[in-house]
């Protein structure tokens, strides 16, 4: 068990340095919303359009809160896993970060295909975002499927 733990570290690592990525950028959009600020886009420009969209807001919660809990929690859920993995409550967190993921990329790409075919600006940030959000994704599932492989190499004790 141990073993298996100790080798998952590596993406665990990764996913906290992502997940605070995350964090960062859906912080910042989350205090733009809140602030009402124009904000800064760096890049393309179609920050505004996208932020002052309909779809800024789902059942009247911005987008960009969802995102910061969601990586919040990834956050939390790797660090207990990488640093307390004892924690009864840590076994099962790959598969619920999974699932979180899993989630978070679905609708990341929604919005970014929104962003492009529906509203015709895209945010830096947001895309940014997502790409954080599949990355975490990809890893995760890495992750998983590497436990797994080795977990099913290991000898059973007799």
């Amino acid at each position: 068990m141990y073993t298996r733990i100790h080798k998952e570290g590596a993406v665990l690592r990764l996913v906290l340095v992502l997940s605070l990525l995350g964090i960062a950028l859906s912080g910042y959009l989350t205090y733009v919303h809140y602030n009402r600020s124009e904000g800064w886009c760096p890049i393309g420009g179609g920050c505004q359009d996208v932020w002052d969209s309909e779809y800024s807001v789902v059942l009247g919660i911005p987008v960009a809160l969802i995102g910061l809990l969601g990586y919040i929690a990834l956050f939390g859920m790797s660090y207990l896993r990488l640093y307390y993995p004892d924690l009864g409550i840590a076994e099962n967190f790959p598969t619920y970060m999974l699932i979180i993921a899993i989630i978070g990329a679905g609708f990341s790409t929604y919005l970014t295909l929104i962003e492009i075919f529906v509203i015709q600006a895209v945010c830096d940030y947001c895309l940014s975002a997502f790409v954080v959000m599949l990355a975490i994704l990809g890893l995760i599932a890495y992750g998983i499927l590497k436990g797994k492989d080795e977990a099913a190499a290991e000898p059973v004790a007799a």
